[in-house]
């Protein structure tokens, strides 16, 4: 896979001043790049929005001991050999920087703009053999904190790999991560790695040292931390030929019910987490032929309470618009009989933020 990730540590820059703390910023986190040694790295970030003016955004790279790493970066605004820069993005600009190194580097990228407003953000690897002829490019998105991963795993042949990076944000823990492998539909074997405080982890799954290494044919693999948040990067390897692969945010799978008017009512929650624990996904119940969007949070780690609050928006009416809000779903997470389950109150809110129902509910977790 291209050359290993950097520690992680999660906004602890402690090079920088109080001051950016006191501020309101917006961060993308690439788990990855490499420079020198045939690899540069292209960073890319544009601003999609107007909104009056240009704001403050900085790049900050670390070496794989999450110490700051000094390299070479070039772009219309010149050239500067320094671990971390700033410079103003103007609504609607975009802006490239190249990243090189006189001798081979790895380590991660942090980026962040001021204000709450998103920003667009990319990486790209790219390989030169000896002659300057490209020979392979990857190009990245930036990678959110969660606690479960998957990835869908295809080896045909004995040159065909997959490589994963986890990274460890957290400067006061080391993380046991977890791995299982299934493969038709059943688990085929397990393992567990630790990844010590702001480290990494980068290897691939199948081959001699790696993860399973007599794995073959196909497989999905199921990456958790219970302790905390982590992030997942996977690069496919097909003969030296690298490719993205997508490292999906784990899938949850709810049952729930809930009684009104002497009546029960039950259905089904299927989400997947954006940004832990923030998630999106879907609801299917009896009296609906098509599936609802749906959005919320579900937080078991809170202190000193945990939290679960699940929405979506009903139009009962083209011509009334106060038959028109929200189905709030809002309760206490917690453990029943080894299951997962919230207990709570279901309302229904009015457009005018009137309550027209509340009741009752209960959902437990299927997968």
């Amino acid at each position: 896979m291209i050359p290993k990730i950097g520690a992680l540590l999660l906004f602890l820059f402690s090079f920088m001043s109080a001051n950016l703390y006191a501020q309101v910023y917006t961060w993308a986190n690439f788990p990855q790049f490499a420079a020198g040694g045939g690899w540069t790295t292209y960073i890319t970030i544009s601003d999609p929005l107007q909104d009056g003016g240009a704001r403050a955004v900085g790049v900050l790279f670390y070496d794989p001991s999450g110490k700051p790493l000094t390299v070479t970066v070039s772009s219309d605004l010149g050239v500067i050999q320094a671990p971390d820069f700033e410079f103003d993005l103007d609504d609607l600009e975009e802006i490239t920087f190249t990243v090189t190194s006189g001798t081979p580097v790895t380590g991660r990228i942090e980026i962040y703009a001021k204000g709450v407003a998103k920003f667009n953000s990319s990486v790209r690897y790219t390989n030169k053999d000896a002659f300057g002829n490209i020979i392979d490019v990857v190009g990245v998105l930036p990678s959110n904190l969660n606690n479960n991963w998957t990835i869908t795993l295809d080896k045909q042949d004995t040159w065909q790999h997959v490589g994963v990076a986890i990274a460890n944000w957290y400067s006061n823990t080391p993380l046991t991560v977890n791995f299982e492998l299934y493969k038709n539909g059943g688990l085929a074997d397990t393992t567990t790695r630790e990844i010590p405080a702001m480290g990494q982890l980068a290897t691939y799954v199948d081959d001699a040292g790696g993860l399973f290494p007599l794995f073959t044919g196909m497989g999905t693999l199921r990456i958790s931390c219970p302790q905390a948040a982590i992030s997942v990067m996977a690069t496919r390897d097909d003969g030296g030929q690298f490719s993205s692969l997508p490292a999906d945010a784990g899938a949850q799978l709810w049952s729930w019910t809930y009684t009104a008017s002497s009546t029960t009512y039950t259905g089904y929650w299927s989400w997947k987490f954006t940004d832990e624990p923030t998630f999106v996904g879907s609801e299917h119940n009896s009296w609906n032929n098509d599936l609802i969007t749906v959005r919320g949070v579900y937080n078991t780690t809170y202190n000193p309470f945990p939290f679960f609050a699940l929405e979506w928006w009903y139009v009962n009416s083209d011509t009334d618009p106060s038959d028109q809000g929200t189905i709030l779903f809002q309760g206490s997470p917690g453990t029943e009989n080894g299951k997962e389950v919230v207990n709570g109150t279901r309302l229904s809110v009015n457009a005018g933020g009137e309550v027209q129902s509340s009741t009752s509910f209960k959902a437990t977790r299927i997968y």
